[in-house]
């Protein structure tokens, strides 16, 4: 992963000393590791402290810290979860990197949540702030994005591929392939350590077999990314410098440094010498160097920077280097700016404190005189969700190559933008909710021709390149949804961008059209809906539209909610349905640890009884839930105890138990979500709750209802 060139690496002795020490001790040499950088043997040992510690919390957010660092999200999103409810004590920026993992998931509405709680924190919080508004905001960054057409490279492994850079036929990249004479791995995250590669060109995006760059210019640890200059006779590239750790004997710190590098022709190899510049106590990444060998871009964690790994300058005149200078506050940010490259008079740049879709973004910035101005986010479908960076691009800027984690791994793609005929059709692909469904598969067919045009797919989106004035057909297919087609005409004359949106209907469910309308408890905005087996959560102010229909649809009439009230029949009309019923829902909620139903809940669920009495084709889903105190086990058994209680009452006053849909989510869907606040009481008390959804079934159920006196 790109992390690892965030890295100071360190290779440790005699840990294996720990081996029957206590929970502290553990504790004690996992910090050390952590803050050498050692995350993947850190993680061990804090798992061992975990194991003998009665504080638990602080060390599940050190955990989540490892795998955030190592790029391991899912992982990271799990201990972070962890660590709140145990009471972690987060810093601001523990809880920032928490809401990034949550962005990288997808998870926005939780993101939304942290970086308001770190805003609460920290109003002077420029980075969180810049965050929380383009997660609001999203949509400007499809909307404003360059038309690019992007795929993927045949070079790409299961291994990290990035930094591309062209080298007279091909590309030369670098990557953690298990290849090489050495088989060593970084004590980062237990990856193989780096090496540079060479593939030819035979079109764009498709190359020949990659093979090792250069066997003699391999060391013990990270070689790449480079840069080359001079017709490719020299290059700048980044190795690993050794350090002894100070105070410590036989402790190592490697960590990267620039190299200049001459390939001498003789010898049919390449004579590499240190930059003067090259401090021991600091990191020196990512090379850019122009052709002439006068200017150079890298990137740094000197001492002097604005956080995190900062963009300097360096000039060689005379043969000799001047000091590194900071480029500036326009493009430096508290956080990490990395992998820059200056063509012309444009910096691109990866960041992820400028803002963006999520993880690193690429930026450019124009430079004026001798200033850059502010940088602009290149937008989808160059940036995603994901870590994009080490974009590279000849002088017309019309095509190149970058890296991306949008399928879960570095790799590489080309870009190319769009000829004055083409269009790039931009789509979305959502559920009836507007929620984005991820893993779908489209095909897009020309309709004059009836051919197949290839289509990129990222999650919840759709991208392929179309002409203006041409009609196409847009399939879309997904395992819990219907497979829809749309029908796009791309204008003769426009933007050089066509958006649009595939909408998905669940599969069907064998259900009759009919309305429920359904007012929530006074105070309460949220509830469940049954669609096929998943549960979507609704937010509404007032009242909830719901509609299902033979083929499993829901429907959430937002816009129609106010004018429902006042003239029922006309929406009725226009939505070609007729009403069936109405009646109010509400939660029942439970004291900690108990499943008991009181008076109060023993006289509403009367009242539940009655409807289902009067309209025998509704069934009721129960959906139980608890606080996050506790196993999570322990909590899935609690809430199922929770749901049985209510079955057994309506049970027992005349309701069939098979119209009765039990479902039971311990603590994976809180009111309020503890792992952003600190919960009080009340707000755990709101979490330990059953909730109800009535449901239309085709066939009415016949079977007698139980007779209080039989009993």
């Amino acid at each position: 992963m790109k992390r690892i060139f965030f890295a100071i690496l360190l290779i440790l002795n005699g840990v294996q000393a720990f081996s029957q020490h206590s929970s502290m001790a553990y504790r004690k040499l996992a910090d050390s590791l952590f803050v050498h950088h050692h995350y993947h043997v850190a993680v061990g040992y804090y798992e061992k402290a975990l194991k003998k510690s009665p504080h638990q919390g602080n060390i599940m957010l050190q955990l989540a810290k490892c795998y955030y660092k190592t790029n391991y999200i899912s992982e990271a999103e799990k201990w972070f979860i962890k660590a709140r409810r145990n009471r972690g004590s987060f810093s601001t920026q523990d809880h920032y990197e928490f809401a990034q993992v949550l962005i990288m998931q997808k998870k926005s509405h939780e993101a939304d949540t942290l970086l308001e709680h770190v805003l609460q924190q920290d109003l002077t919080n420029r980075v969180a702030r810049k965050a929380l508004n383009d997660l609001r905001n999203y949509k400007q960054y499809y909307e404003d994005s360059a038309a690019y057409t992007v795929e993927p490279l045949s070079v790409n492994t299961t291994a990290s591929e990035f930094a591309p850079v062209y080298y007279k036929g091909g590309l030369v990249f670098t990557s953690s392939r298990h290849e090489g004479p050495f088989k060593k791995k970084s004590h980062w995250d237990n990856r193989p350590f780096l090496n540079l590669y060479y593939a030819t060109k035979t079109t764009d995006s498709h190359f020949g077999e990659s093979t090792l760059f250069e066997d003699k210019l391999n060391s013990r640890h990270h070689d790449g990314p480079a840069m080359f200059y001079a017709q490719f006779q020299k290059m700048i590239i980044n190795r690993n410098q050794r350090v002894e750790v100070e105070g410590r004997e036989n402790v190592f710190e490697w960590r990267p440094g620039l190299y200049d590098a001459l390939f001498d022709q003789a010898k049919s190899s390449w004579q590499i010498i240190p930059l003067p510049f090259n401090d021991p106590d600091y990191s020196f990444l990512h090379p850019s160097i122009s052709e002439d060998g006068t200017i150079l871009y890298f990137a740094s964690d000197k001492r002097g920077g604005y956080g995190g790994t900062d963009i300097y300058r360096a000039i060689r005149s005379n043969g000799i280097w001047g000091p590194p200078v900071n480029v500036g506050p326009e493009v430096n940010t508290a956080e990490d700016e990395a992998f820059p490259f200056f063509i012309g008079n444009t910096l691109y740049f990866a960041s992820n404190g400028h803002g963006g879709l999520g993880g690193l973004d690429i930026f450019k910035s124009e430079q004026s005189s001798d200033t850059l101005d502010a940088p602009v986010n290149l937008g989808y479908p160059i940036n995603s969700t994901a870590d994009d960076f080490s974009l590279v691009t000849d002088l017309e800027r019309r095509n190149g190559y970058f890296a991306s984690a949008r399928n879960g791994n570095d790799d590489l793609f080309y870009f190319q933008m769009l000829a004055n005929n083409e269009v790039l059709a931009m789509g979305l692909v959502t559920n009836i909710l507007g929620e984005f469904v991820s893993g779908h598969r489209a095909t897009v067919t020309h309709k004059n021709t009836d051919s197949t045009i290839v289509v990129q797919t990222d999650k919840g989106t759709l991208t392929f390149l179309g002409k203006r004035g041409e009609a196409y057909t847009i399939s879309v297919e997904h395992e819990n949804y219907q497979t829809a087609q749309q029908e796009l005409r791309i204008p003769v004359k426009g933007p050089e961008t066509e958006k649009f949106t595939v909408i998905l209907k669940n599969k069907s469910q064998g259900l009759d059209t009919k309305l429920l309308v359904v007012d929530t408890e006074a105070g309460t905005s949220k509830m469940f809906i049954t669609s096929g087996e998943s549960m979507n959560e609704i937010k509404e102010k007032d009242s909830l539209l719901y509609i299902q229909t033979p083929r499993g649809d829901a429907y959430l009439g937002k816009g129609n909610i106010s004018s429902l009230r006042k003239d029922p029949s006309s929406v009725l009309k226009e939505l070609g349905m007729q009403k069936s019923g109405r009646s109010n829902l509400r939660n029942i909620y439970f004291e900690f640890d108990k499943a008991n139903l009181d008076d109060r809940d023993k006289v509403y669920l009367e009242e539940l009884v009655k409807i289902l009495e009067h309209d025998r084709s509704l069934r009721l889903l129960i959906a139980g839930h608890a606080d996050d105190r506790g196993e999570e086990d322990y909590n899935i058994r609690l809430s199922k105890r929770r749901v049985q209680a209510v079955t057994k009452f309506l049970v027992s006053n005349g309701i069939y138990k098979e119209r009765i849909i039990q479902k039971a989510y311990g603590e994976s869907l809180p009111a309020i979500p503890c792992y952003a606040v600190n919960c009080s009481e009340d707000d755990h008390q709101k979490n330990r709750r059953a909730e109800f959804v009535l449901r239309y079934e085709t066939k009415t159920v016949t079977a007698p209802p139980l007779s209080k006196s039989s009993k």
